[in-house]
């Protein structure tokens, strides 16, 4: 057995005899070259389902490419959704709370979900400094300063259903967002079975190929006298 089990399968077909005056020559061999399994991996890396296209698999690349289709754009409508939620609930919390909409930091609108008054968050913001720094009435009034919102910051809830409604939105913004954070797993995974595919498919795909060979046949005088040429067919 040579190059690892494999198999060679000549059909030879008599072509008959040819008048050729020309001096011996090698024999001639086409074979179709095998393919890079790196390669395959590398354009499922860049556009999954590449590399199956790569190994002659379209079915199984537009089923890959199909699936990246399907992430991506769920990716952007759970993130676009996030967003206007987001806008959605700044606008209701400035109207019905008083909020600063120039003011874009993520602690100040956790503040105004967990807080009913800017108030009540200055309070605790004061024992916490009275608690980080007992006796030194200059740091804790520095970090209430610090942390504490107040003037334009600050904030109280009209009632409790608006205070709820501003909950209701945030918890709806922050799931969106967390499901295009899945979206973009789902698409490093999908790039990763890709990948794995290809290598896989081009490997199996080298253990098939098939050439032409044509081999001359010379007479008592060395000059060709006719031509055999066979189909190889190797299996690993």
């Amino acid at each position: 057995m040579i190059g690892g089990k494999m198999n060679v399968l000549v059909v030879a077909v008599l072509l008959g005899q040819l008048s050729v005056s020309s001096h011996a020559q090698t024999p001639s061999v086409t074979m179709e070259q095998p393919k890079s399994p790196i390669k395959g991996v590398m354009l499922s890396g860049l556009v999954p389902g590449a590399g199956e296209f790569y190994a002659n698999s379209p079915g199984r690349a537009k089923l890959f490419l199909a699936s990246e289709s399907v992430i991506w754009g769920a990716y952007l409508g759970f993130t676009y959704y996030g967003r206007r939620v987001r806008d959605d609930y700044r606008l209701f919390a400035s109207s019905r709370a008083g909020s600063d909409l120039d003011t874009h930091s993520e602690d100040y609108y956790n503040a105004l979900e967990e807080y009913y008054s800017s108030e009540d968050y200055n309070a605790d913001v004061l024992r916490e400094a009275r608690s980080l720094y007992p006796g030194d009435s200059e740091r804790q009034l520095a970090y209430y300063r610090e942390n504490g919102y107040f003037g334009e910051q600050a904030w109280i809830w009209d009632d409790e259903p608006a205070w709820q409604r501003y909950r209701e939105l945030r918890v709806k913004s922050r799931d969106a967002f967390q499901r295009a954070l899945y979206m973009t797993g789902l698409a490093v995974l999908n790039r990763g079975l890709s990948m794995i595919d290809s290598f896989y498919l081009v490997r199996n795909l080298n253990k098939r190929s098939f050439g032409l060979q044509i081999v001359p046949e010379f007479d008592d005088q060395f000059t060709v006298s006719k031509f055999k040429i066979g189909v190889i067919a190797k299996f690993y």
